[in-house]
């Protein structure tokens, strides 16, 4: 039971490790439309403005997932340490 829970806690953490870098790729790619869009169209300005609110609602609900996870890590600890 220990060794499972061990090996599902190591799994979480890389899942939220891999999220984070998910979520900093998310912004690096905001920052880059946010700079794409001076002095481009009008058009282009609101389908990157679209893309640009996508990608913050993804990293929304990656931030949720984190934190639901690091929920579950400190209760299977808590466990864990009884």
């Amino acid at each position: 039971w220990v060794r499972n829970q061990e090996a599902a806690l190591d799994k979480f953490n890389n899942i939220i490790s891999k999220n984070e870098n998910f979520i900093d790729r998310l912004r690096d790619q905001i920052d880059s439309l946010q700079n794409q869009m001076y002095g481009s169209s009008e058009s282009f300005r609101n389908r990157a403005s679209g893309w640009i609110s996508e990608k913050q609602e993804k990293i929304q609900d990656v931030q949720n997932s984190n934190r639901d996870l690091e929920s579950k890590i400190q209760d299977m600890r808590r466990q864990l340490n009884k």
